[in-house]
C-alpha cells in the first residue's frame, strides 16, 4: 500500500493509482517510471486521492448510498470508469503501476456462489452487465458503454492538452 500512496504524494495532479494484475495486458506496456497514466480502468483495487474524494464526492448527502459510488448502481458495473471520467474532467490522472500487483480470485463466486449465497457466476454476470448498462442509460442517456469510454477518452485527452508535461507517462 505505501508503494501507491507513494505515487500519489509523487504525482501532484494524479487523483487516483491502481495495481496491475499479471493478467492484464497493459503488463507489456511499463516503461522505466512503473507507471501509465490510462483512461480505462478495470480493477478490483485502487487508491483514491483524498483532495480528488472532496471534489467528487457528495458530502451534502452524506450517505452509504450516494457518496463516492452511485447507489443506484448496485453491482458496479461501469463505476470506475465514472470515477475516471470524474477525475480527468477535475484535472486529475488515473495511473496504473507494475510495481503492485493485485489478482482477483473469482472462485468463490464461480464454484462456491451457493456458500456465500449469491447467485451462479453466469446469473451474477448477466445482472451485472444488465443492470449496468441500463444504469449508463438512466445517468447519462448513453444506449452503450462505447459512449461513456469516448467521453472518457475525450477527458483524458483534454487532460493533456492542459498538462502536456505529463504525455511522458503515456504509453
Amino acid at each position: 500500500l505505501s508503494l501507491l500512496f507513494d505515487f500519489l504524494k509523487n504525482h501532484e495532479r494524479l487523483g487516483i493509482i491502481y495495481p496491475c494484475s499479471k493478467t492484464f495486458g497493459e503488463i507489456n506496456l511499463f516503461n522505466s517510471k512503473n507507471i501509465i497514466f490510462t483512461w480505462y480502468l478495470h480493477s478490483t483495487a485502487l487508491l483514491i486521492k483524498k483532495d480528488l474524494i472532496d471534489k467528487i464526492g457528495h458530502f451534502e448527502k452524506e450517505n452509504y448510498f450516494n457518496f463516492l459510488f452511485d447507489g443506484d448502481n448496485f453491482r458496479g458495473c461501469f463505476s470506475e470508469m465514472e470515477l475516471i471520467l470524474k477525475s480527468y474532467s477535475n484535472e486529475y490522472s488515473v495511473g496504473i503501476t507494475n510495481k503492485v500487483f493485485a489478482e482477483e480470485n473469482e472462485s468463490w463466486l464461480m464454484k462456491l456462489s451457493h456458500l456465500i449465497k449469491t447467485d451462479s457466476y453466469e446469473s451474477n454476470l448477466d445482472k451485472y452487465l444488465t443492470e449496468g448498462y441500463s444504469w449508463i442509460h438512466k445517468k447519462f442517456g448513453y444506449t452503450t458503454h462505447w459512449q461513456l469510454y469516448n467521453q472518457i477518452k475525450l477527458s483524458y485527452d483534454q487532460y493533456f492538452d492542459w498538462y502536456p508535461e505529463d504525455k511522458i507517462y503515456t504509453f
